[in-house]
């Protein structure tokens, strides 16, 4: 996990989150790489904003692999994030939590973004936790890009289109 505070904050580059990975930002913008069927938990108490690319559902599969990547798995993505975000958020009732992805890519039988999206959902009750905005669903892939400084949450489409959630 990086945590940045950039020198400039007038110009600034958003900081690349790749699959399985998490990053906590303070002022720097996050953002996703093309999530596909992959999800994107996203955190946000400004000026503070956290995403994790979570691309499995459980870490059941490879408990050596959640301790090492621990954004790979919903479960361990969220206890990490949920610890991250509290370090210099305290208060969780001001969050804004959002899920971006989940796209039904591959066969339509293998469900895995629905199957990620709703293990990333249980996992946050289990902090008392609920997401407020979603982006799920869909038949394309996305990205998430968050403005920690300012709260907003955009979804990039392919063909350039933007969506704020």
């Amino acid at each position: 996990m990086n945590i940045s505070t950039p020198l400039d904050l007038s110009v600034q580059k958003p900081q690349l989150v790749g699959m399985g990975d998490f990053q906590i930002s303070r002022n720097t913008p996050l953002k996703s790489v093309s999530l596909g069927g992959c999800v994107s938990l996203i955190f946000v108490a400004p000026p503070i904003a956290g995403m994790a690319n979570v691309v499995l559902p459980d870490s059941s599969l490879d408990r050596q692999k959640s301790t090492i990547i621990p954004g790979f798995f919903a479960d361990s993505a969220v206890a990490k994030l949920h610890e991250g975000m509290l370090a210099l958020a305290p208060e969780p009732q001001t969050w804004c939590i959002a899920l971006v992805g989940g796209g039904q890519l591959a066969h339509p039988r293998f469900r895995l973004g629905e199957k990620i999206a709703n293990a990333i959902i249980q996992q946050l009750k289990l902090f008392g936790l609920q997401p407020h905005k979603q982006d799920l669903g869909g038949n394309e892939s996305k990205i998430a890009v968050v403005s920690p400084s300012s709260g907003e949450i955009t979804v990039e489409r392919p063909g350039g289109l933007l969506q704020i959630l």
